[in-house]
């Protein structure tokens, strides 16, 4: 630990809010304790009125929060669920998904997307206080949302002695979403926004490419696992072969169809039954998993537990025989790397990958080094006989064993622990 260096973390959404981001976050902090003296976290009290993750809180954290006034704020109080999230239906409808649009695009974002104006000036006049009397080092924002990003901006203009770290989980410009209006408006905002940062971090590579343009300094901080070797033993469900899904799911991005049909073809041949085989779903998402399972006529296998703490989530994760991942990919894009991926590693049980798109090189090399499980592609010839294989094999080892003996190569985990990660990172910026 630096006995000088101090840190301000700014997160609109901060632990232990459940909001997806906040596992990167949650990880990241803890990691950078070993290395700041002091860490100060600046953040919107919209936090207060979310969901929380008992899971995700930060010990004796210094939090500011800051009075925020955005459209945000207004969905909250609406919302008697205190969820952060919205419905699948809303998502999915015409009007929202144009509005969501303007929102992320400039210079709409300034004043719709999360954050606004009030958060921006608020925030950047609290944290000036806070770097006056605390002696700050080091600036870390995250996106998304995008006003973290530009209250580090305004600070660096202030105190241009700071060294700021801007953080991208998400690409700000998607080639494979469509997320904005004006890209070359937005690249041009983006390119002055970040001008000011001296370090630019992204989860991987095929982001990295993307984000290059808009930096000279890219940095590839993926995202990590922690004492994966060390977990207390869960066992295996020893009732039914478990295939489990956690997590959000993007049904206009992946699918897991292939996996849901090669199922149902071993169901119609006879080689499995219901009642040996569960397909088990935690997230936010229950409704757009049971309309998939009804589509296919797999309710009978179906478990759906809900939206789940962050630690319950990896619990069911360790005891599943095979963790459902589904990703995407284009000729743009390649390299989404969710979060979840490091779970699934972290509990060490194979990982059936399912990507919408063309071959992940990323993806492949991955899971070929460390001999996670397999990766199939939608569109990939008779993709659904070849899961139907690969599934029959493992039951059969199942059927036969109590359990899958798993092929990960545990010592190359090492290098994807968040402390080590994070002192790859520490080099760059000390």
């Amino acid at each position: 630990m630096s006995t000088h260096k101090k840190l301000l973390f700014l997160a609109y959404y901060a632990p232990p809010v459940q909001v997806t981001g906040n596992i990167r976050r949650f990880h990241l902090y803890k990691a950078f304790q070993k290395h700041f003296a002091d860490i100060y976290i600046l953040t919107s009290t919209n936090g207060r009125r979310m969901r929380q993750d008992p899971s995700l809180v930060l010990p004796e954290a210094n939090i500011f929060p800051i009075q925020t006034f955005d459209l945000r704020r207004l969905l909250l109080t609406k919302n008697k669920q205190n969820t952060p999230t919205l419905s699948q239906a809303t998502k999915d409808n015409k009007s929202f998904r144009r509005f969501r649009r303007l929102a992320d695009s400039f210079p709409f974002n300034l004043l719709l997307d999360d954050g606004g104006l009030v958060y921006i000036w608020k925030g950047y006049q609290k944290a000036t206080k806070i770097i006056a009397q605390e002696g700050i080092t080091h600036v870390f924002s995250s996106f998304r949302p995008y006003a973290d990003h530009l209250i580090a901006h305004l600070l660096k203009k202030k105190f241009p002695e700071l060294i700021w770290i801007a953080d991208f989980r998400d690409l700000p410009i998607d080639p494979i979403r469509k997320n904005i209006f004006w890209p070359r408006l937005q690249r041009r905002w983006n390119r002055y926004v970040l001008k000011k940062a001296d370090l630019v971090t992204t989860v991987s590579k095929g982001l990295a490419a993307h984000l290059e343009p808009l930096h000279p300094r890219i940095y590839v901080l993926p995202n990590g696992i922690g004492s994966a070797t060390t977990l207390s033993p869960v066992k295996l469900y020893q009732d039914k072969f478990t295939i489990s899904y956690t997590g959000s799911l993007y049904p206009e991005l992946q699918s897991p169809a292939p996996l849901f049909e090669a199922i149902r073809l071993l169901l119609e041949a006879n080689i499995i039954t219901p009642q040996n085989i569960r397909l088990l779903y935690a997230g936010k998402d229950g409704p757009t998993w049971n309309q998939m399972i009804q589509h296919h006529q797999l309710q009978s296998i179906c478990e759906n537990k809900g939206l789940l703490n962050y630690s319950k989530a990896q619990q069911i994760q360790r005891q599943s025989h095979l963790n459902l991942l589904l990703s995407w990919s284009s000729s743009e894009l390649t390299g989404v790397l969710m979060a979840k991926h490091y779970d699934y590693l972290a509990a060490g049980r194979p990982i059936i990958t399912i990507i919408n798109g063309p071959r992940d090189p990323e993806f492949e090399e991955r899971f070929e080094e460390l001999k996670a499980g397999r990766v199939f592609y939608i569109g990939q010839e008779k993709v659904e006989e070849a899961i139907a294989d690969y599934l029959e094999r493992e039951m059969a080892i199942w059927e036969e064993t109590g359990g899958l003996a798993s092929t990960l190569v545990w010592e190359k985990l090492e290098g994807y622990r968040w402390d080590e990660l994070v002192q790859g990172l520490v080099r760059q910026i000390f």
